[in-house]
Protein backbone atom coordinates (compact mmCIF):
# COMPACT_ATOMS: atom_id res chain seq x y z
CA UNK A 1 0.00 0.00 0.00
CA UNK A 2 1.76 3.08 -1.36
CA UNK A 3 -0.08 5.87 -0.60
CA UNK A 4 1.01 10.39 -0.13
CA UNK A 5 -0.99 10.95 3.09
CA UNK A 6 0.89 11.20 6.33
CA UNK A 7 1.75 7.75 8.38
CA UNK A 8 0.06 9.15 11.53
CA UNK A 9 -3.23 9.82 9.52
CA UNK A 10 -2.93 6.71 7.05
CA UNK A 11 -1.38 4.40 9.25
CA UNK A 12 -5.00 3.76 11.29
CA UNK A 13 -7.11 4.23 8.27
CA UNK A 14 -4.99 0.81 6.70
CA UNK A 15 -5.76 -0.72 10.13
CA UNK A 16 -9.22 -0.18 9.85
CA UNK A 17 -9.68 -1.30 6.19
CA UNK A 18 -7.08 -4.01 6.57
CA UNK A 19 -7.36 -5.49 9.84
CA UNK A 20 -6.17 -8.72 8.60
CA UNK A 21 -2.75 -7.71 7.47
CA UNK A 22 -2.78 -8.23 3.79
CA UNK A 23 -1.10 -4.96 3.01
CA UNK A 24 2.74 -6.41 3.15
CA UNK A 25 4.22 -3.24 3.41
CA UNK A 26 3.05 0.18 3.97
CA UNK A 27 4.45 3.57 2.49
CA UNK A 28 3.24 6.75 3.38
CA UNK A 29 3.99 10.48 2.39
CA UNK A 30 7.95 10.16 4.38
CA UNK A 31 8.52 7.42 1.21
CA UNK A 32 7.60 9.76 -1.53
CA UNK A 33 9.76 12.42 -3.47
CA UNK A 34 8.91 16.02 -3.24
CA UNK A 35 8.81 16.85 -7.25
CA UNK A 36 7.79 20.54 -7.90
CA UNK A 37 5.98 20.94 -5.16
CA UNK A 38 4.10 17.54 -5.33
CA UNK A 39 4.46 14.49 -3.80
CA UNK A 40 5.34 11.81 -6.27
CA UNK A 41 5.55 7.82 -6.08
CA UNK A 42 8.60 6.66 -7.33
CA UNK A 43 8.08 3.10 -7.71
CA UNK A 44 12.04 2.63 -7.83
CA UNK A 45 11.79 2.81 -4.12
CA UNK A 46 10.04 -0.76 -3.79
CA UNK A 47 13.33 -2.54 -4.96
CA UNK A 48 11.12 -4.71 -7.35
CA UNK A 49 11.57 -4.73 -11.32
CA UNK A 50 9.55 -1.71 -12.14
CA UNK A 51 8.46 -3.67 -15.44
CA UNK A 52 6.28 -5.79 -13.32
CA UNK A 53 4.80 -3.01 -11.06
CA UNK A 54 1.21 -1.84 -11.15
CA UNK A 55 0.44 1.32 -9.72
CA UNK A 56 -3.70 2.38 -9.38
CA UNK A 57 -4.38 5.96 -8.55
CA UNK A 58 -6.70 8.75 -8.97
CA UNK A 59 -4.35 11.49 -9.08
CA UNK A 60 -1.88 11.18 -12.35
CA UNK A 61 0.38 13.53 -10.53
CA UNK A 62 1.64 10.75 -7.99
CA UNK A 63 2.84 8.64 -10.58
CA UNK A 64 4.22 10.77 -13.38
CA UNK A 65 7.63 9.12 -13.19
CA UNK A 66 5.89 5.66 -14.30
CA UNK A 67 3.10 6.62 -16.02
CA UNK A 68 3.71 3.30 -18.29
CA UNK A 69 2.99 1.62 -15.04
CA UNK A 70 -0.12 3.00 -13.93
CA UNK A 71 -3.49 2.89 -13.82
CA UNK A 72 -5.59 6.16 -13.23
CA UNK A 73 -8.86 5.17 -11.28
CA UNK A 74 -11.89 6.91 -10.64
CA UNK A 75 -11.72 9.32 -8.12
CA UNK A 76 -13.74 8.24 -5.26
CA UNK A 77 -16.16 10.80 -3.36
CA UNK A 78 -17.52 9.32 -0.59
CA UNK A 79 -19.90 7.52 -2.40
CA UNK A 80 -21.31 4.19 -0.66
CA UNK A 81 -22.72 2.05 -4.21
CA UNK A 82 -19.36 2.84 -5.85
CA UNK A 83 -18.12 -0.47 -7.60
CA UNK A 84 -14.52 1.14 -9.11
CA UNK A 85 -12.34 -1.38 -7.28
CA UNK A 86 -14.65 -4.43 -7.44
CA UNK A 87 -15.15 -3.35 -11.33
CA UNK A 88 -11.35 -3.69 -11.62
CA UNK A 89 -11.22 -7.05 -10.83
CA UNK A 90 -11.36 -9.42 -13.55
CA UNK A 91 -8.81 -6.70 -15.08
CA UNK A 92 -6.34 -7.09 -12.33
CA UNK A 93 -6.80 -10.79 -12.44
CA UNK A 94 -5.74 -10.81 -16.23
CA UNK A 95 -2.88 -8.31 -15.18
CA UNK A 96 -1.76 -11.12 -12.21
CA UNK A 97 -1.56 -13.50 -15.07
CA UNK A 98 0.39 -11.79 -17.76
CA UNK A 99 3.96 -12.09 -18.17
CA UNK A 100 4.70 -8.65 -18.57
CA UNK A 101 3.03 -6.00 -16.79
CA UNK A 102 3.81 -2.94 -19.25
CA UNK A 103 2.44 -5.18 -21.79
CA UNK A 104 -0.75 -5.97 -20.15
CA UNK A 105 -1.52 -2.09 -19.23
CA UNK A 106 -0.30 -0.93 -22.80
CA UNK A 107 -2.61 -3.62 -24.63
CA UNK A 108 -5.84 -3.85 -22.56
CA UNK A 109 -7.80 -1.69 -21.49
CA UNK A 110 -9.34 -1.77 -17.99
CA UNK A 111 -12.94 -1.32 -17.84
CA UNK A 112 -14.57 2.23 -18.01
CA UNK A 113 -16.61 2.38 -14.79
CA UNK A 114 -13.51 1.84 -12.86
CA UNK A 115 -10.31 3.59 -14.94
CA UNK A 116 -9.48 6.11 -16.97
CA UNK A 117 -7.01 4.05 -19.72
CA UNK A 118 -5.22 7.00 -20.29
CA UNK A 119 -4.06 9.79 -18.05
CA UNK A 120 -3.86 13.53 -18.79
CA UNK A 121 -0.03 14.93 -17.95
CA UNK A 122 0.34 18.58 -17.37
CA UNK A 123 3.38 18.88 -19.80
CA UNK A 124 5.73 20.08 -17.58
CA UNK A 125 5.79 16.54 -16.08
CA UNK A 126 6.90 14.94 -19.09
CA UNK A 127 9.65 13.64 -19.11
CA UNK A 128 10.53 14.47 -15.49
CA UNK A 129 14.48 13.60 -14.33
CA UNK A 130 15.59 9.83 -12.30
CA UNK A 131 15.20 10.82 -8.36
CA UNK A 132 19.19 9.80 -8.48
CA UNK A 133 21.59 12.23 -8.30
CA UNK A 134 18.99 15.36 -9.72
CA UNK A 135 17.99 17.20 -6.35
CA UNK A 136 15.17 15.66 -6.06
CA UNK A 137 14.26 15.44 -2.66
CA UNK A 138 12.30 13.12 -0.37
CA UNK A 139 9.58 14.06 2.29
CA UNK A 140 10.95 15.06 5.68
CA UNK A 141 8.09 15.48 8.18
CA UNK A 142 10.29 16.54 11.16
CA UNK A 143 12.04 19.60 9.46
CA UNK A 144 9.95 19.59 6.09
CA UNK A 145 12.89 20.30 3.63
CA UNK A 146 14.12 18.23 0.82
CA UNK A 147 17.22 15.85 0.88
CA UNK A 148 19.35 15.45 -2.24
CA UNK A 149 20.13 11.82 -2.14
CA UNK A 150 18.39 8.54 -2.55
CA UNK A 151 17.95 8.19 1.08
CA UNK A 152 14.07 8.25 2.74
CA UNK A 153 13.33 9.51 5.93
CA UNK A 154 10.59 7.11 8.43
CA UNK A 155 8.66 9.87 10.13
CA UNK A 156 8.25 9.75 13.49
CA UNK A 157 10.67 6.40 13.97
CA UNK A 158 13.29 8.86 12.96
CA UNK A 159 14.78 6.14 10.64
CA UNK A 160 16.45 6.51 7.32
CA UNK A 161 16.22 4.01 4.04
CA UNK A 162 18.94 4.14 2.00
CA UNK A 163 18.74 2.23 -1.58
CA UNK A 164 22.12 0.63 -2.46
CA UNK A 165 23.59 -1.46 -5.19
CA UNK A 166 25.40 -4.46 -3.35
CA UNK A 167 25.71 -7.45 -5.50
CA UNK A 168 24.28 -6.44 -8.94
CA UNK A 169 21.06 -5.06 -7.17
CA UNK A 170 20.01 -1.15 -7.20
CA UNK A 171 16.93 0.55 -6.82
CA UNK A 172 14.85 -0.61 -9.74
CA UNK A 173 16.51 -4.32 -9.52
CA UNK A 174 14.48 -7.35 -8.02
CA UNK A 175 17.98 -7.66 -6.19
CA UNK A 176 18.01 -3.90 -5.21
CA UNK A 177 18.58 -4.01 -1.01
CA UNK A 178 17.00 -1.51 1.07
CA UNK A 179 18.90 -0.72 4.64
CA UNK A 180 16.91 0.89 7.40
CA UNK A 181 19.01 2.75 10.25
CA UNK A 182 17.75 4.23 13.10
CA UNK A 183 19.38 7.66 14.07
CA UNK A 184 18.54 6.95 17.85
CA UNK A 185 20.35 3.57 18.26
CA UNK A 186 23.03 1.84 16.07
CA UNK A 187 20.43 -0.98 14.65
CA UNK A 188 20.43 -1.60 11.38
CA UNK A 189 17.86 -3.65 9.45
CA UNK A 190 18.66 -4.85 6.18
CA UNK A 191 16.12 -6.18 3.21
CA UNK A 192 15.79 -7.16 0.15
Amino acid sequence: MFTASLSKYADPVCDRIDPSGHFKHRLFRESCVFYKSNYIKHLSILGRDIEQICIIDNSPISFCFHRQNALQIVTWFDDPTDTALLDLIPYLQGLAAAPSVLEYVSQNVPPPSAAIAQPDFSPWLIGAPSIYGNGVGYYDDEDEEEEDADVLHDGPHDARLQCREEDGGGPSSPHGIITMASRSSSETVTAT
